[in-house]
């Protein structure tokens, strides 16, 4: 169980970061679109978004296999 959900977590991990790099290639591909039509500040905070949700999700992971991995020695000692 803590398996499947460490490896789903992980899972959306990597989408989002996908996700948050292929935003990045777009905006640096249309560079001078953007930056024609002054949106910087809006690029920014888009991928800072898609950033924070990878972020969450990778955080999310890794609780699961830490409290997943305590709880596995805790019966193991008990």
């Amino acid at each position: 169980v803590q398996g499947e959900l460490t490896r789903r977590g992980m899972e959306r991990e990597r989408v989002a970061t996908q996700d948050a790099l292929a935003f990045a290639m777009e905006v640096i591909a249309a560079f001078r679109i953007v930056a024609s039509f002054v949106w910087e500040s809006t690029a920014n905070e888009r991928y800072n978004a898609k950033i924070d949700a990878s972020k969450k999700s990778r955080r999310t992971a890794l609780i699961m296999q830490g409290l997943g991995a305590g709880l596995v020695m805790f019966f193991v000692f008990s």
